[in-house]
C-alpha cells in the first residue's frame, strides 16, 4: 500500500541498533532483501548517535536493552535534542512497563521480538512504513494548510462569506482594504450595508438579490461601495450560494475585485477623446497621422500638429503633400522592412530613427507608432519626440557607467556575448582587456551553455525588464537587473547590471540563524511560554505550554482572536499578554495579584478546574521591540506554582504553630545574627519584658547602658574551627534591665535563609537563686552549729578518756578493766561518727565543677611509690569539688587492702555516648562475697573516705561506680560517666 506512494519514491533509509551482532546482521539482510529497505547498523547507542549526527534516516529501530546506552536512553537523547526521526522499539522485552516507558519518552512504535520470523518482520516493516507515512503526511498537511491560508489572506481578490441571516462571518485582508475597514470589524456586519448607496438606486440591488435567490449565483456585477472616509470604490462582484441537502441556502461566498482603476481609465478615455483635438494641437511632441501602404510601409501624411511643423520646418500645407519617406533619412528608410512586420503584428511599435528638416539638418527622434482604423481606413498615428538631448545624455551616461566602481554594467547581445563592459566588470571577475566578444556565461560562470533562468535571456525573449539573484562560482551573491534595449521594435541587446549583495546575504542568513536560535531557546524554556505578533497572532508555542495545556503548537500557531486564552479560561478573553500589547486597567483588575515593573506585567491567578483541578498560575508578560524600537509583539511565560503555594501554606502553618509554642514557653527565646547582632526573632515572653525588639541590636535592646557587644557574649564558643554549629553553652547571668538572674542555653543554628545564627533560651532562675542562697545560709548556720557541737562533744569525750585512764590506774580488777575497754571502744565509735559528720557536711554544698582527669591522677602519682599507667582519653569530668580526692583515696585503698600492689592502671571504653573509666591494680582483689558490701557505710578498717563516701561523691552528679575485678587478680572499678558529664579536654580549652 506504500510502495507506489509519492511519499516513498526512494528506498527508505533505516538505522538498526542492537548490541547482538548476529541478530543485527541477520535483520539487516532480511529487511534489505525482502522489504527493500536501505539498512545501516550500529552495535551501540553511542555509535548510533554518531551516525545520526552525520546521516539522515527515515526511521530508527533499536533494541530496548543494550550494554552502555540502552535503547530507551538513546530515545531520550534524541528527543531531548529535538530529533523527531520516527523511532521504533524492537525488543524481546514484552513487559507493560517497557511499552509505557517507550511511548512516554517519545517512541512512535513498539514491536516485540519472538515468534514466527516472517510475521514478526512483516509487522515491523508495516509499522515502519505506516509511521513514516503518517509523519510525512502530517508535514505535508501542515504545509498545505499554510499555503492555502497564505493564498486566501494574500489574494488580490476580496473573499467574503455571509451566513443565511445576511451577516459577514469571514473575510480576508483584501476585503478590509477594499471596504476601508479593519477585518475584525467586518465580522457580524450586514452585507447589504456595503452596497447601501448605488448610482442606479436601490432597484439595482433588488434585481441582484432576486437573481441570487432564483439562481443561487450572481456573476460579474459592477457596484459602487461608499466607504466611511467618504471615498468610493468600484467593484466587480460574483456570488455563489452554498446549499444543504434540501437545497436551502446555508451561506454564500462572494468574490470582489476592485475595478476602480479600470473604471477611472474608461472615464479617462472618454474624456481623452473629447480632448484629443485640443491635445493633438497643443502636444509638445510632433504628431503625424499618415496612411499605411502594402506591407506596412508608411504612406501619405494626412495631418500634423503645430509641434511637427516647428520641429521639421514645414507648414501644415507642405506636410500633407509629402509622404513619410520624404522626412526620413536614407538610414531610416532602410529600417522600414524590419519595422513594418512588427507594427502590423502588434499594432504599435516604438523605435528610434532620424528625420531630415526642411533646411537639411538631421534630428534624432523616438517614434511611438499606433495602428488603428479611422473612417474605415487603417492609419498610423506617429508621435515623434526630439531626442537630441537624450542622445547627448546617453553618451555622457556611457562615460559615467564606465567609471562606476561597485556596479557591474555590461551590454550583452542576443547571443550572450559581451559587447561592452565597464571597469567594475573587469575588476569583479578579474578579466583582462580581451573579454569583449566572449560569452558571459563562459568567462564569468565557467559554463559551456547559458545559465538556467538567466535574466538576460528572459529580457531578450519578453522585451520586459527582468530582475533576479545569482551566485557565482566563487560563492559571491549578486542582484541582477536586465533591461532590454529595443531598436525598431526589436530587442537588440541587454543592459546587464550586477550588484554584489554577498554581505547582505550573509547578514540575512545570520539573521535567519539567530531567529532559529531564538525559536529553539523559547521552545526549550522550562516555563510554559508563547509569543504573539503585533496583530495578536500566535507565532510561538513552546513544549512546556503544550504539556501544560494539552494544545499542540501546530493547532494554535497562526491563530488570533484570543485563541490562546481558551485553554486556560474556556473562553476568548484578554489575558496578561494583551496588557503588554496595550495596557487596559479593566484587564488588570481581573487579576487578584497584579504588579507592573517597568514594561513587565506580573500576576498570580487561581484557575478553577484547569484540566480537572484548581491551580495557581504565576505569569509574566512583556512587549517585544525590534532593533529600531518598533513594537513587534509580546511574550508571556506561565508557571504552575500550585505545589509551591501548598508548601508555603504548610510552612506558614508550621511557623504559626512554632510561634505559638515559642510564645507559650515561660522563658526568653530569641534569635540574633552572629555578625550584626540584629534580633531576628523574639517570643511573646521577651516582648512583654523588653518590648518588640525584632530588628534591633540585641545588646542595645536587652541590656542597659550597653553600646558595644557584651563581654560575656558566647558567639565565639558556638562554632567549630570550620565555622559550623558545634555545641550548646549553658551559663548564668544577671540582666542589667530586669535585675533578675537567668540560666541561658546558647546554640548556633541555621536560619531560614541559610545563615548561621545564635539561638538563646533564657529561663528566669531568680527565685531558685534566692532558695539556693537561703539553703546555703541555713547550711552554713547548721555547719557552724555542728562544728560547735562536735567540738564540745569531742572535748567531753577527751575528758572522759582522761578520767578512764586515771581510773584504770587505781583499779586493778580484771572484770572492771574489761568493761573499761568496752567503754573506750564505744567512745572510739562516737569519735569516728563525729569525724564522719565533719567530712560529709561539705558534700553537695558546692556547685559541681569540671575536673581534669589526667591532671588529678598526676597530682597523686608522685605521692605513692607505685607504677601508675594512664592510657585514658584526655577528658574533663563534671562532678562535686570533692571529686579531686576520689582517685587519691582509691590509690590509698589499693595500697591498704591489696597487700602486694605495685601497679595501678587506668583505661577507658566508650559505650555509646557513655564514658567508662577503668581503675585496676595488681593486688589480691576482693572476694566475691564482699563485692556488694564494700560500698556500704562503715565497711572496712581504713581511716580514709572509704568506698561508701567515694560512691556518694560520684552519685551527687549522676556518676556510678562498681567493682568487677577477678578475686586474686586485683581490683577493677568501673566508673560510668554519662553524656554531658564529660568532655574532651582540648575542645574545652
Amino acid at each position: 500500500m506504500y510502495k507506489n506512494s509519492s511519499l516513498f519514491s526512494d528506498p527508505l533509509r533505516i538505522l538498526a541498533v542492537d548490541d547482538d551482532e548476529i541478530v543485527l546482521e541477520a535483520s539487516k539482510q532480511y529487511m534489505s532483501t525482502v522489504y527493500s529497505f536501505d539498512i545501516d547498523t550500529a552495535r551501540s547507542g553511542a555509535e548510533a548517535m554518531v551516525m545520526i549526527a552525520t546521516s539522515h534516516y527515515d526511521a530508527i529501530i533499536a533494541d530496548y536493552e543494550m550494554e552502555g546506552m540502552s535503547g530507551l536512553d538513546l530515545l531520550k537523547k534524541l528527543r531531548s535534542s529535538g530529533d523527531e526521526t520516527p523511532f521504533i522499539m524492537f525488543t524481546g522485552k514484552g513487559r507493560e512497563e517497557v511499552v509505557i516507558a517507550s511511548y512516554d519518552n517519545g517512541a512512535d512504535g513498539y514491536v516485540q521480538k519472538g515468534g514466527e520470523i516472517c510475521s514478526q518482520f512483516a509487522e515491523l516493516s508495516h509499522r515502519i512504513r505506516s509511521i513514516i507515512w503518517k509523519k510525512r503526511a502530517e508535514k505535508c498537511l501542515v504545509q498545505s494548510e499554510a499555503q492555502y491560508r497564505q493564498l486566501y489572506e494574500e489574494s488580490p481578490l476580496a473573499y467574503i462569506t455571509v451566513d443565511n441571516s445576511g451577516k459577514i462571518v469571514r473575510c480576508n485582508k483584501k476585503a478590509g482594504e477594499i471596504l476601508g475597514k479593519v477585518v475584525d470589524s467586518l465580522i457580524g456586519m450586514p452585507v447589504l450595508d456595503i452596497y447601501a448607496e448605488q448610482p442606479e438606486g436601490k432597484d439595482r440591488i433588488r434585481e441582484i438579490i432576486e437573481e441570487f435567490l432564483n439562481n443561487g449565483v450572481v456573476t460579474d456585477k459592477e457596484l459602487v461601495i461608499r466607504r466611511e472616509d467618504g471615498t468610493s470604490r468600484w467593484v466587480n462582484v460574483s456570488v455563489q450560494a452554498i446549499r444543504d441537502e434540501q437545497g436551502k441556502i446555508l451561506k454564500s461566498n462572494s468574490i470582489l475585485q476592485d475595478i476602480t482603476e479600470r473604471k477611472r481609465a474608461e472615464e479617462a478615455l472618454r474624456e481623452s477623446e473629447e480632448r484629443f483635438r485640443q491635445l493633438f494641437n497643443n502636444a509638445s511632441d510632433a504628431i503625424i497621422l499618415h496612411e499605411i501602404k502594402a506591407e506596412g510601409r508608411p504612406g501619405r501624411i494626412l495631418e500634423v500638429n503645430d509641434s511637427a511643423c516647428e520641429m521639421l520646418g514645414y507648414t501644415r500645407e507642405e506636410f500633407v503633400s509629402l509622404e513619410v519617406s520624404n522626412l526620413n533619412t536614407p538610414e531610416s528608410n532602410a529600417l522600414i522592412p524590419t519595422i513594418a512586420p512588427s507594427l502590423l503584428k502588434n499594432h504599435h511599435l516604438t523605435f528610434e530613427c532620424t528625420h531630415q528638416r526642411k533646411n537639411g539638418s538631421i534630428v534624432p527622434v523616438e517614434v511611438a507608432t499606433h495602428l488603428f482604423h479611422l473612417h474605415d481606413q487603417e492609419v498610423i498615428l506617429a508621435i515623434c519626440r526630439d531626442i537630441t538631448e537624450r542622445k547627448h545624455s546617453e553618451k555622457e551616461k556611457e562615460a559615467i557607467l564606465s567609471g562606476l566602481k561597485d556596479i557591474v554594467v555590461e551590454y550583452i547581445d542576443r547571443e550572450m556575448k559581451i559587447i561592452w563592459g565597464n571597469k567594475a566588470t573587469q575588476d569583479a571577475f578579474h578579466l583582462g582587456d580581451s573579454f569583449i566578444g566572449k560569452f558571459c556565461y563562459q568567462i564569468i560562470h565557467g559554463r559551456d551553455s547559458p545559465c538556467p533562468g538567466c535574466t538576460a535571456i528572459k529580457a531578450i525573449e519578453t522585451g520586459v525588464f527582468q530582475e533576479g539573484e545569482i551566485t557565482t562560482p566563487d560563492g559571491r551573491h549578486w542582484m541582477i537587473r536586465s533591461n532590454p534595449v529595443i531598436e525598431n521594435g526589436y530587442v537588440t541587446s541587454v543592459v546587464h547590471l550586477a550588484i554584489d549583495i554577498t554581505q547582505r546575504k550573509s547578514a540575512e542568513e545570520a539573521l535567519g540563524r539567530s531567529e532559529q536560535r531564538l525559536h529553539d531557546i523559547i521552545d526549550f524554556l522550562p516555563d510554559a511560554t508563547f509569543v504573539v505578533d503585533k496583530n495578536g497572532i500566535v507565532i510561538a508555542w513552546n513544549r512546556a505550554i503544550e504539556e501544560m495545556t494539552g494544545i499542540r503548537a501546530s493547532d494554535i500557531i497562526g491563530k488570533t482572536n484570543y485563541e490562546y486564552s481558551i485553554p486556560f479560561y474556556g473562553e476568548r478573553r484578554p489575558i496578561l499578554i494583551d496588557l503588554a500589547m496595550q495596557f487596559d486597567s479593566s484587564i488588570s483588575q481581573k487579576y487578584e495579584d497584579f504588579q507592573k515593573e517597568g514594561q513587565k506585567f506580573i500576576s498570580e491567578s487561581i484557575i478553577a478546574n484547569f484540566r480537572g483541578q484548581d491551580v495557581t498560575l504565576w505569569s509574566i508578560a512583556s512587549p517585544l521591540f525590534d532593533k529600531s524600537g518598533w513594537f513587534v509583539g509580546a511574550i508571556e511565560s506561565i508557571r504552575d506554582i500550585s505545589e509551591r503555594k501548598r508548601i508555603e501554606d504548610a510552612l506558614r502553618e508550621a511557623r504559626d504553630t512554632l510561634n505559638t509554642v515559642m510564645d507559650s514557653i515561660d522563658a526568653l527565646v530569641y534569635v540574633s545574627d552572629m555578625q550584626t547582632h540584629e534580633i531576628l526573632f523574639l517570643n511573646e515572653y521577651g516582648k512583654q519584658i523588653w518590648g518588640d525588639a525584632v530588628g534591633k541590636i540585641c545588646y542595645l535592646a536587652l541590656q542597659c547602658d550597653q553600646d558595644v557587644p557584651c563581654s560575656f557574649c558566647t558567639n565565639h564558643l558556638l562554632l567549630d574551627g570550620d565555622g559550623n554549629p558545634s555545641k550548646t553553652i549553658t551559663w548564668e547571668y544577671e540582666n542589667s534591665i530586669t535585675k533578675r538572674w537567668y540560666q541561658c542555653h546558647d546554640s548556633a543554628i541555621r536560619w531560614i535563609d541559610g545563615r548561621i545564627v545564635r539561638l538563646e533560651i533564657a529561663t528566669d532562675i531568680s527565685d531558685q537563686k534566692l532558695i539556693e542562697h537561703a539553703l546555703r545560709q541555713a547550711n552554713r548556720q547548721l555547719n557552724m552549729l555542728t562544728d560547735i557541737t562536735r567540738h564540745d562533744i569531742l572535748n567531753s569525750i577527751n575528758a572522759i578518756q582522761l578520767l578512764l585512764d586515771l581510773m584504770k590506774g587505781k583499779i586493778d580488777v580484771t572484770p572492771v578493766l574489761c568493761e573499761f575497754k568496752n567503754i573506750e571502744h564505744a567512745i572510739s565509735l562516737i569519735q569516728s561518727h563525729i569525724e564522719f559528720t565533719r567530712i560529709y557536711k561539705d558534700l553537695g554544698t558546692h556547685a559541681p565543677v569540671w575536673h581534669h582527669l589526667s591532671g588529678s591522677i598526676q597530682n597523686f602519682s608522685d605521692k605513692y611509690y607505685l607504677d601508675i599507667i594512664n592510657s585514658t582519653m584526655d577528658i574533663d569530668i563534671y562532678a562535686d569539688p570533692l571529686m579531686a580526692k576520689v582517685f587519691d583515696n582509691l590509690i590509698d585503698n589499693s595500697i591498704r587492702h591489696g597487700q602486694k600492689v605495685t601497679r595501678i592502671s587506668l583505661s577507658n571504653l566508650m559505650n555509646g555516648e557513655t564514658y567508662i573509666l577503668f581503675f585496676e591494680d595488681n593486688g589480691v582483689g576482693i572476694p566475691a562475697h564482699e563485692k556488694k558490701l564494700i560500698f556500704e557505710r562503715g565497711y572496712g578498717n581504713n581511716t580514709g573516705f572509704g568506698l561508701f563516701f567515694i560512691r556518694e561523691i560520684m552519685s551527687a552528679t549522676g556518676i556510678s561506680i562498681e567493682e568487677t575485678g577477678t578475686p586474686g587478680k586485683g581490683v577493677k572499678f568501673e566508673i560510668h560517666i554519662p553524656k554531658g558529664l564529660w568532655r574532651n579536654h582540648n575542645a574545652a580549652e
